[in-house]
């Protein structure tokens, strides 16, 4: 909404208060859009993260409340169904400790239960999870409810990748519409979106999905970091562009696109730019490709190894460490 737009809401709203001071008012607005135009002598309250026996409680109730809409019963059979869909998502969210900072978010928090009762199981790996993630954002929640959609999933994360991208590039969490539009321009107009449409894009897809956020009046963001690195790494992959991997492989803003890159590619390239760098980031960095990669070339895979086993005897503590938990983490995974 315009910001003039929000005041006269504001306005409006405060008149009421005023004619009905008897009559409670409940209202509720993302953030941003309220902050931009309180109301007066009212309480505010914000929905804070969930902590984890709250994440515990509301997959419970999620499940149940799913189950109950689904069968049209509330009955032990029921119950019973929901508590195994529930105990089974959580074992696997605890074997995803990088999904932390999602399941503390209500709404990202209800995509990954969505994923996971839609598909009757998670993903085995976080790579195939996010993928699954923005399907169901992007698609499968509209068509759940009937809604018409004149694009694919596909077909919006052909302006959704380049835009994460040229954000990553640049460093940033939230981009101007003008600015946002520009880069998308060519990929919208390559599946037919054009004019006021391609005007319409952000607001369109953070009202069908919430995948993109108005953070701030005409400011854009995707709704977590994760999503923005995830589809920039597939923006790569794709679109086979030449990666400064020698700088970026130092650098903590780029690593876990890096990481998603592997999980979607061949990481020769990129873990032996790590090696060559040789310090404790970029090395942590190419231990999670041993895991992650999609393919490694058997000659650097055996090359990390030995050199993760010689830190074992280094004299840097930050090396030990780092050595050690790789090697904790093989053994544990073994």
């Amino acid at each position: 909404a315009q910001q003039n737009q929000r005041e006269k809401v504001s306005t409006w709203v405060n008149e009421q208060i005023r004619l009905y001071p008897r009559c409670p008012f409940i209202l509720t607005s993302r953030p941003q859009g309220y902050s931009s135009a309180p109301l007066d002598k009212v309480h505010v309250l914000s929905v804070q993260p969930f902590n984890y026996p709250q994440v515990i409680r509301f997959v419970h109730d999620w499940y149940l409340e799913n189950e109950i809409l689904s069968t049209g019963k509330n009955d032990s059979g029921v119950r019973q169904q929901a508590k195994r869909g529930a105990q089974d998502l959580l074992e696997r969210l605890r074997g995803l400790p990088a999904l932390h900072e999602l399941t503390v978010n209500p709404l990202l928090l209800t995509m990954i239960a969505m994923v996971h009762r839609y598909r009757g199981q998670m993903p085995g790996r976080r790579i195939e999870l996010y993928t699954e993630i923005c399907d169901v954002l992007l698609g499968h929640w509209r068509k759940a409810k009937g809604i018409q959609d004149s694009l694919t999933a596909a077909q919006k994360r052909v302006a959704l990748q380049p835009l994460a991208a040229a954000m990553m590039k640049g460093r940033l969490r939230q981009i101007d519409a003008t600015a946002a539009i520009a880069v998308m321009a060519e990929p919208l107009q390559s599946v037919n979106v054009q004019g006021k449409d391609a005007d319409d894009f952000l607001p369109d897809v953070q009202a069908s999905s919430g995948l993109l956020q108005e953070s701030e009046l005409g400011e854009w963001r995707f709704a977590h970091l994760t999503f923005q690195e995830y589809l920039a790494a597939a923006y790569f992959v794709e679109y086979g562009e030449e990666l400064n991997f020698a700088e970026w492989v130092d650098d903590s803003w780029w690593h876990e696109t890096l990481r998603l890159y592997a999980a979607q590619s061949n990481a020769t390239a990129l873990v032996r730019a790590c090696l060559g760098k040789d310090t404790v980031p970029a090395l942590s960095l190419a231990a999670d490709c041993l895991d992650e990669a999609k393919q490694l070339d058997a000659d650097v895979r055996q090359t990390l190894e030995q050199k993760l086993i010689a830190d074992l005897e280094s004299d840097d503590p930050a090396r030990r460490k780092l050595a050690a938990e790789v090697k904790l983490h093989r053994w544990l995974s073994s």
